[in-house]
């Protein structure tokens, strides 16, 4: 199509090359015998020359006919497997899928999903865990129109995630989810939580918290009881009914020695209960055989001081002890590590009984620390203080080598104080953080430690450490980021274990839903990390004898590998390095727990307040031609006639470049040959 402005244009061209052509031949060869002919090659040459400028273009339009999606979510956890329903999903979704009104109306696209998403043709109902938000945000992200509908079959038990039925995202689209399961109710008892430490202390008790819930129309009496093996180490009567669904059960169990500790929660099922995996569910408890204890001792009130002694408590395997140095010289060996908070000349006796004793300690300085007194009574860190004060900032020193760290965000801290002057180490030192002023990192360390034959040592060099631990919360809203960082460097420093070149990190047992992640740090000769290594783990089931080597892969200046697939079972492992003949050995515990297996029945709450909220309806499987009939009978769910203008030039420039330099050719071989030039 050719607008009218166009049409003008093209006429006022015409009309101005033949007023052009014919006021400049008219006087000059009105009566030469190839006037006309000189006139129209004038003509046409001055015509071309206006339609090039005036470019004039027509468009043409292509319409196509675009279906509404129709998006099939299948639930591929082991719930589904647990309840029977894998033959009944299969069948459904090739009802759909066959379905030629269906077909026609929709682009239908399939998604098998437990934790995570793929194409639905990988179905296998071995999913460990089911996220139901995820795949509704992840279908409505990848939706590029609003006419689209989402079929969920699933019987809407989500184990991982935040809850479905009240996710934004999940509304976006209307939802039709169609139950798979049986929806009759039967009475079930269920632990459903429990509540206990990771650590417990030797000779000790500790706590744990148990969550019974049940589900059925009748009063039941019961007996919830924990075991140690097949020793029962606790016991009580449980009654329950429609009006008392839930209760909570405090125990308090003995640790009665070192080591990990296994156990095992039982509610006793009913004579007509028919899931009983739920009734039983197993923990364990690392019993330690002391904590490490750590010492604060300063001469002032400083609010650092309270936030080193959260940070220390935050952590169950340390204790902590606060004083000034007078009140703390006669304990000085009852610690494994003292904290030295701005040592003046008052901390004299305490120094010479850390080194009397062999404990380590960690100086903390600021602007109001006597840097004269710490240069005289020990060796490794010395600095020339002058008049004044700075703030820096902390760089973390991407060779530090001494154990595995993890960034909780220096750079985002606000700044500490420090004394001006520089920073001098002597010794075997390992950097963890430099001072950075504004953008420009200095040559002084912030953050240091030292090892050597009277121990361990470490320095920051910095006061307002409450500053960093109150700026973690606010940016992560928990502490554990921070807390973890310098409860590493703590456990290090209370330790009179070596450096070592090859260190591994690792729980001592796991949850049956927890992923398992094993991490190693290796470095060469000169304690360098080697990102270059073959670093590898042998894992040993220890009642089935049976191992397996895995590389050990490589993640920043980590070597790791995610053994979450593992079975229940007691491990044995050994992390090495072949080319140096280093290995080192550990042992964890998976506890047996499937969270899929608790199911009983469908959530049909959830599911039906999923579909309210989203427009959607829901359905059962014997009514999936009655959710055809809806699909195909809302308005909203009507193809789109899309139309596309494609605008192209009516004549191509190049064509009337070419018939410029034709037409003027033309007229002057013509007047040349006729004696007109």
């Amino acid at each position: 199509m050719i607008g009218t402005t166009t049409y003008l244009l093209i006429a006022l061209a015409v009309l101005v090359s033949a007023a052009l052509s014919y006021f400049f031949y008219n006087k000059q060869v009105r009566q030469h015998r190839y006037f006309w002919g000189l006139l129209l090659l004038r003509f046409f040459s001055i015509l071309c020359v206006l339609l090039l400028l005036i470019n004039p273009k027509y468009s043409t339009y292509t319409y196509t006919t675009q279906k509404p999606s129709l998006h099939l979510l299948l639930d591929n956890s082991t719930s589904i497997a647990n309840l029977n329903q894998q033959a009944q999903m299969r069948e459904l979704l090739n009802s759909i899928q066959s379905n030629s009104a269906i077909t026609e109306q929709f682009d239908i696209h399939s998604y098998a999903f437990d934790k995570d998403m793929r194409p639905g043709d990988s179905l296998n109902f071995e999913g460990a865990q089911t996220d139901i938000t995820s795949a509704l945000e992840s279908t409505t992200s990848i939706n590029g129109q609003n006419n689209a509908a989402i079929i969920l079959l699933s019987d809407g038990n989500q184990t991982y995630g935040r809850n479905y039925s009240y996710s934004t995202a999940g509304t976006k689209l209307p939802v039709f989810p169609v139950v798979l399961g049986d929806t009759t109710s039967f009475n079930d008892l269920q632990v459903s939580q429990l509540n206990v430490n990771r650590y417990a202390y030797y000779k000790n008790q500790f706590p744990v918290e148990a969550i019974i819930t049940f589900k059925g129309k009748e009063d039941i009496t019961s007996e919830f009881a924990i075991y140690s093996g097949d020793r029962k180490v606790y016991s009580e009567k449980v009654s329950m009914g429609p009006e008392n669904t839930a209760k909570v059960i405090h125990a308090n169990l003995d640790a009665v020695a070192p080591g990990i500790k296994k156990f095992r929660a039982v509610i006793l099922p009913l004579e007509q209960e028919r899931n009983k995996n739920n009734n039983t569910r197993n923990f364990a408890v690392e019993v330690i055989d002391q904590k490490k204890s750590v010492a604060i001792i300063s001469s002032m009130n400083h609010p650092d001081i309270g936030a080193l002694k959260r940070m220390i408590e935050s952590s169950e395997r340390h204790s902590v002890q606060t004083g000034k140095p007078a009140n703390m010289l006669s304990s000085i060996s009852d610690h494994q590590l003292c904290i030295l908070y701005q040592p003046d000349a008052s901390f004299r006796k305490i120094m010479d009984a850390l080194k009397k004793e062999g404990v380590n300690y960690w100086i903390i300085s600021g602007k109001d620390t006597d840097w004269n007194f710490i240069n005289t009574v020990q060796s490794v860190f010395y600095k020339e203080s002058g008049a004044g004060t700075e703030e820096v900032f902390g760089q973390p020193e991407i060779n530090f080598s001494a154990f595995i760290t993890e960034d909780p965000g220096f750079d985002d801290f606000p700044p500490l104080e420090i004394q001006l002057g520089d920073l001098v180490l002597q010794g075997d030192t390992d950097i963890m953080l430099m001072a950075r002023i504004g953008n420009i990192v200095s040559v002084n360390p912030m953050l240091v430690i030292a090892e050597g034959s009277e121990g361990k040592t470490a320095l920051l060099d910095g006061e307002g450490f409450w500053k960093w631990r109150s700026w973690s919360y606010v940016e992560n809203g928990d502490f554990e980021l921070f807390d973890t960082y310098f409860n590493r460097l703590i456990q290090y420093l209370a330790s009179n274990q070596k450096k070592d070149r090859l260190t591994i990190q690792y729980d001592a047992f796991y949850d049956g839903d927890q992923p398992i992640g094993i991490r190693a740090d290796y470095f060469d000769r000169n304690f360098s990390f080697d990102p270059n290594a073959r670093v590898e783990i042998n894992i040993k089931n220890e009642e089935s004898g049976e191992s397996r080597v895995y590389p050990m892969s490589l993640n920043g200046k980590t070597y790791e590998v995610d053994l979450s697939n593992l079975p229940a079972g007691n491990y044995d492992f050994t992390v090495g390095v072949p080319s140096e003949n280093l290995y080192r050995k550990g042992k964890f515990t998976k506890l047996e727990f499937d969270v899929e297996r608790q199911f009983l029945d469908p959530d049909l709450e959830d599911l039906n307040n999923l579909a309210n909220r989203s427009g959607g309806s829901i359905f059962y499987p014997e009514q999936v031609q009655q959710l055809a009939d809806t699909l195909l009978t809302r308005t909203q769910f009507k193809p789109i006639q899309r139309s596309t203008e494609n605008v192209v030039p009516l004549i191509e420039w190049w064509w009337l470049l070419l018939g410029i330099t034709f037409f003027l050719g033309m007229e002057w071989l013509l007047r040349k040959y006729n004696g007109l030039i």
